[in-house]
């Protein structure tokens, strides 16, 4: 009986496109692995966002582009930073002991200078803290005090390469999964694939759920509808089959069953983020602290857009103030994401989709007892201890806040695609 080996593939897939379907396809070529796990973000993403589509239609997307099961980050990690993104998402990866590989995206050809500075990072923690917060004092933004340090930390390497290095966020991503693996010792073995130039999602987004007369409220705009516009639409339709868009219009991909999100339903997530945020923010709430809240109170932004465009500072990025406001919604606090770094594992995963010829992959995935699955007749179930709790009780308000905004009904059963 051949012996059951997955590669994993860390992932938002919102939505899922040509690119991605691209790193699913390299990581079957690259690996021996002969299952596909994506461990995919939930109906919030890292950005603070709600997903254009909801989280099981993206995971049966994904089984569709050629993964064998989708499993989920809790939205209590799936909506943090870079790093609590990446903990969350390389702890889940480790917990199944089938997984040999990691796959993700970046810009860069090989992984030899961010496999660098990450283990450089893990090893000189201290004084890479001591740095970040020096050029953090001097007003620096997160971003470019972060690249300081690693000319600091890493001389030998020209600060050109490591300025274009730091300054993608794939990279980033990557350079924070890659410091997760070196910090767990973990076996498992860390592939990059190099993107290749097709529409990115936020694009894809912004077009979308964006007609011939609106821009998309909540991310960077296509404001060309014509050409430009047509191209990345017939790029993301041709992925799925769907029904092509006639020329010079910008409708929403017509599909039975694909609920798009539209700029109402931003609209109304912006106005329930807000009213949480000014309301309900103090210093418990992650990421938090004095200075933020009461440069919040001193601004008193009226408007969710406002709120992006005046808020951020030198210091603080658009991303903080926006993951304020939903985590503010759903109510996470710093204590919800200090167990991350206290601990090895996450409490539980929900099992989205697996492939319906997958018997011997779901049998494996449901052995994981390091991180069990949430699904129906798993016979190893979570420790449901104070944090599992917690953990869950977020999840279900990021489900009711989804359904909510969006009018679709979130299903609470594992998909067989």
């Amino acid at each position: 009986m051949q012996k059951t080996r997955i590669t994993a593939i860390i992932a938002e897939f919102n939505p899922l496109h040509k690119g991605h379907k691209y790193i699913i396809k390299r990581a079957k070529e690259l690996t021996d692995g002969n299952s596909i796990l994506v461990i995919l973000s939930g109906n919030f993403t890292q950005r603070a966002e709600p997903a254009i589509l909801e989280k099981h239609t993206r995971a049966r997307q994904a089984i569709i582009a050629g993964a064998d099961a989708v499993v989920e980050i809790p939205a209590t990690y799936a909506t943090g930073n870079a790093e609590v993104f990446a903990k969350a998402a390389v702890k889940i990866a480790c917990s199944f002991s089938h997984v040999t590989h990691l796959v993700f995206g970046t810009e860069a050809q090989d992984l030899t200078l961010l496999k660098l500075i990450a283990k450089t990072v893990v090893k000189k923690r201290r004084e890479f803290e001591r740095s970040m917060k020096f050029y953090l004092k001097k007003g620096i933004s997160f971003d470019n005090a972060r690249t300081e340090v690693m000319k600091r930390l890493l001389p030998k390497i020209p600060g050109e390469v490591i300025e274009k290095t730091m300054h993608t966020p794939n990279n980033i991503l990557a350079i924070e999964y890659l410091k997760e693996l070196v910090r767990l010792k973990t076996t498992v073995h860390p592939i990059g694939v190099q993107r290749i130039k097709t529409p990115s999602a936020s694009q894809i987004r912004a077009v979308v759920v964006s007609n011939s007369q609106h821009a998309l409220a909540l991310s960077s705009s296509v404001h060309d509808t014509s050409n430009q516009s047509q191209i990345i639409l017939d790029s993301y339709n041709s992925s799925f089959g769907l029904i092509p868009v006639p020329k010079r219009k910008i409708d929403i991909p017509k599909s039975a069953d694909l609920n798009y999100l539209t700029i109402a339903n931003f609209e109304k997530f912006a106005s329930l983020a807000l009213f949480s945020l000014m309301t309900k923010l103090n210093e418990e709430i992650y990421n938090s602290n004095t200075e933020l809240v009461n440069l919040i109170k001193n601004l008193h932004p009226t408007t969710y857009r406002q709120l992006k465009e005046q808020a951020p500072t030198k210091r603080f990025a658009v991303s903080r103030f926006a993951r304020l406001a939903l985590h503010c919604t759903l109510d996470i606090t710093k204590k919800d994401i200090n167990f991350l770094y206290k601990n090895t594992y996450v409490p539980y995963t929900n099992l989205l989709a697996v492939k319906k010829s997958g018997d011997s992959l779901f049998a494996t995935l449901v052995l994981n007892q390091k991180t069990p699955l949430i699904v129906r007749g798993n016979k190893i179930k979570p420790k449901q201890n104070k944090y599992y709790h917690a953990l869950k009780r977020i999840d279900e308000k990021a489900e009711l806040l989804y359904e909510s905004v969006s009018g679709v009904k979130v299903p609470k059963k594992c998909e067989f695609v």
